[in-house]
């Protein structure tokens, strides 16, 4: 009864070794995929002219993100971060980052609207 005990003691104890040792890697990947760029078009209200966009962004935390909008930093406020969207403004346009898909769209207070697709940085 006792050799059985300790067996078990000993598996539990192994499988915590294991799993704390998989956390640093999945807190890294995690971290990886909070960063994106993205790529897509500014659409103008009038002549529907596209032109092609990009953005660096960061979602540093639930609070806080980091914003490059072609190779320019944007002091940006998030407004509403839920598990679908991540809502933000800045001083020229209105953000939503849906998580799900990793779309971003930027509605700029001048009539134009930029669509764009993130992929995670590597």
């Amino acid at each position: 009864m006792i050799r059985g005990a300790s067996i078990s003691a000993f598996t539990l104890c192994l499988a915590g070794v294991l799993v704390v040792a998989q956390v640093p890697g999945a807190r890294t990947a995690a971290a990886a995929a909070t960063q994106f760029a993205c790529t897509g078009v500014k659409i103008e209200p009038v002549s529907m002219k596209q032109a092609p966009i990009t953005v660096k962004l960061n979602l540093v935390s639930a609070h806080k993100i980091a914003l490059n909008l072609d190779n320019s930093d944007v002091k940006n406020t998030v407004t509403s971060d839920d598990q679908i969207t991540l809502h933000f403004r800045t001083r020229d346009f209105t953000g939503e980052f849906f998580h799900y898909t990793n779309d971003l769209f930027l509605i700029y207070h001048s009539g134009h609207l930029a669509k764009l697709s993130c992929t995670p940085a590597q």
